[in-house]
């Protein structure tokens, strides 16, 4: 028991160092033009197949090169983001992935900007689990686990006016387990004079 509520604080804490580190970039950053946030929604595969909806903010480096931070969850249900032997039942699986990215842009025209990610997160799966000893016997009891994971895939920036579009996205996960994300979101772009 206390080494779950441990387990939570560091993620806690490491999901607000995560969410703070963007601000003290840009407030130390001469060169970055605007930030962005957006909010999306899709799916996860490769361990089953589920809902996902996230959000994230991010930084630009220049014309090219993008910092985001990015929050999703997905409920995983009966499958966790590490493969369970045969006498463990999992119910309630649910994963928080807090990753940091880099999505690195090629600007083809004004409205069409596709991008390549490249980043890790700070993989977080909440659930029920119960070893089944005596058949007939099941006990659930909440557990959870923390991985850290690579992201990568890419996507594409459409933009529908100067500040605000939609973006498509495939993201690879690479983990205890590797899935993909496939999602659809709409992407705000700030001003450069926003506090």
């Amino acid at each position: 028991m206390v080494e779950t509520i441990e387990k939570r604080w560091r993620v806690i804490l490491a999901a607000i160092v995560m969410m703070v580190a963007p601000v003290i970039v840009l407030a130390q950053s001469e060169e970055t033009e605007n930030g962005e946030v957006a909010g999306y929604t899709g799916g996860a595969f490769g361990i089953g197949a589920h809902p996902a909806v996230g959000a994230s903010t991010g930084v630009w480096y220049g014309q090219y090169v993008m910092g985001l931070l990015d929050i999703s969850y997905a409920p995983f249900g009966q499958n966790t983001l590490r493969a369970r032997p045969a006498n463990e039942i999992v119910q309630h699986s649910g994963l928080y992935d807090f990753n940091l990215s880099l999505h690195l842009q090629v600007p083809v025209t004004h409205r069409w900007r596709p991008y390549g990610i490249v980043g890790s997160g700070l993989m977080y799966d909440t659930f029920d689990l119960a070893r089944v000893t005596v058949p007939g016997t099941t006990i659930f009891h909440s557990h959870s686990e923390t991985y850290f994971g690579f992201h990568t895939g890419g996507g594409l920036r459409y933009y529908f006016a100067e500040h605000w579009g939609i973006r498509p996205e495939v993201k690879v996960v690479i983990s205890s387990r590797t899935y993909v994300c496939a999602s659809v979101g709409v992407f705000y772009i700030l001003p450069s004079d926003w506090p």
